[in-house]
């Protein structure tokens, strides 16, 4: 494979192995040919592989696929080396009154974001808008992750990767950025995460979760022992995988709690799931390991989803015990 990407065999593995993990040959091949055409180096973060649950169309299975996208510094890069570009307007932000402003100082998201960008050959900026509605990645109606901490920010990278493909699409097309993807074309399944038909693992320490194949009973907050298999249990039980939004859901509350501490991540996955890694567990697993998480609307009125209280108890109890299984110590 190393003749037809600029990376010697040295560096095609270690990507193989830390960046596009799991990836199929063509997937990898498909990679380094974007890391090439582009000339971002995923070293440097500038260019990611980003595992995805799709739903086959001919098999009604959901199955992993991978995809390529960069950071908005990335496609700053890519215009920067043209030697065509010439800077930027804006960003400006508007409400639904339709009047932009310079500083987006209001508590409630903009309704829109513009960013012009400059080439030295043309005579005119070229623009581009997004619209909140459009592009805000949500669950049940309410924004996830940093679109509900940082709604203008967020805004702002798509209207300024929209502009730049826009300038420079021969450099540019069918790239994304992550802020982008629920507006990219991608197999995203239709509508928000929906309720699992399983009945949930209750979230109050009263409750009493459904009888293990030992005949006991297990009680929250669960022990590590007694999640792992009420877990497995749950899974066994749920007639669907999760769907996409689910994923999305579930990744950025797991990555949020985790943080950089990967070895305490992959502690833990391995420990309940039997995989290390998280793209390797499969969809009913993710399905009941987000019904334990019970995502709830953050306290703080920003309408975030957050992992709830008791969950977060017993985060810390396994995460503890898989690392000590693991012959380690947590930093968590």
């Amino acid at each position: 494979m190393s003749d037809i990407v600029p990376f010697d065999h040295t560096k095609i593995e270690l990507i193989k192995r830390q960046i596009a993990k799991g990836a199929s040959d063509d997937e990898l091949k498909m990679f380094l040919y974007q890391c090439q055409r582009t000339g971002l180096d995923p070293f440097s973060r500038q260019i990611y592989a980003i595992s995805r649950k799709e739903k086959d169309k001919a098999s009604g299975n959901w199955v992993t696929k991978m995809s390529t996208q960069v950071s908005i510094d990335g496609l700053r890069l890519i215009a920067e080396r043209t030697g065509k570009y010439a800077g930027q307007l804006g960003p400006v932000w508007c409400g639904t009154d339709g009047a932009w402003v310079d500083v987006w100082l209001k508590p409630e998201p903009p309704s829109a974001a513009r960013v012009g960008v400059m080439r030295n050959d043309f005579k005119e900026p070229v623009y581009g808008v997004a619209l909140y509605t459009e592009y805000v990645q949500s669950y049940e109606g309410k924004p996830m992750g940093l679109w509900a901490k940082m709604p203008a920010l967020m805004l702002a990278k798509c209207a300024e990767s929209l502009a730049l493909r826009k300038a420079f699409p021969q450099e540019m097309s069918g790239i994304y950025t992550s802020e982008e993807m629920s507006h990219s074309g991608a197999n995203v399944v239709e509508g928000e995460i929906v309720e699992l038909e399983s009945e949930a693992i209750r979230n109050e320490p009263e409750k009493k979760a459904e009888a293990p194949r030992n005949g006991k009973k297990w009680e929250r907050p669960f022990t590590p022992e007694s999640l792992k298999e009420a877990l497995q249990v749950k899974a066994e039980k749920i007639s669907n995988p999760a769907n996409e939004a689910q994923i999305k859901l579930f990744t950025a509350l797991w990555m949020e709690y985790f943080g950089k501490l990967e070895v305490e991540r992959h502690a833990v996955q391995e420990y309940l799931t039997g995989k290390r890694s998280l793209k390797d567990i499969d969809g009913k697993m993710l399905a009941a390991m987000l019904d334990w998480l019970k995502p709830d609307k953050s306290p703080d009125g920003s309408g975030a989803y957050v992992i709830s209280q008791l969950a977060l108890t017993e985060l810390q109890t396994v995460t503890k015990a898989a690392m000590e299984a693991a012959g380690q110590v947590t930093l968590l």
